[in-house]
């Protein structure tokens, strides 16, 4: 009966795998319009369905190719930023009352980078 209860108890750890995954961590580049050469945080919670760029915390959407984060949706002030999966390019959109604000909305590039401590 013990040795049973311990054969099930092995199996199931060998095929939980990483049941909970790590956030994923990038470097994207400053907007050049707005500010000077640099790169800013982003990190990506596929588990929490969370992304934070530069501090502010989006709601997450995930699709095959893309995942998009929301902040303040419906709001008079909202920002929208969708991240290409396959090759990182990170889109950020403005919108002030619905509109789409081109002046400050801009399209980036991203690097992936790993957690040092």
């Amino acid at each position: 009966m013990i040795m049973r209860f311990l054969s099930i108890l092995v199996i199931s750890f060998l095929l939980s795998g990483n049941a909970l995954s790590e956030p994923a961590h990038f470097l994207c580049k400053k907007n050049k319009k707005l500010f000077s050469d640099g790169e800013y945080p982003l990190m990506v919670d596929i588990d929490k369905k969370k992304m934070i760029r530069a501090y502010t915390e989006y709601e997450m959407k995930i699709s095959e190719g893309y995942l998009t984060g929301i902040h303040n949706e419906n709001q008079p002030y909202e920002i929208r930023i969708v991240l290409n999966r396959y090759n990182l390019e990170l889109n950020v959109n403005f919108f002030n009352d619905g509109a789409w604000n081109f002046s400050n909305s801009y399209k980036t590039s991203c690097r992936k980078v790993e957690k040092k401590i």
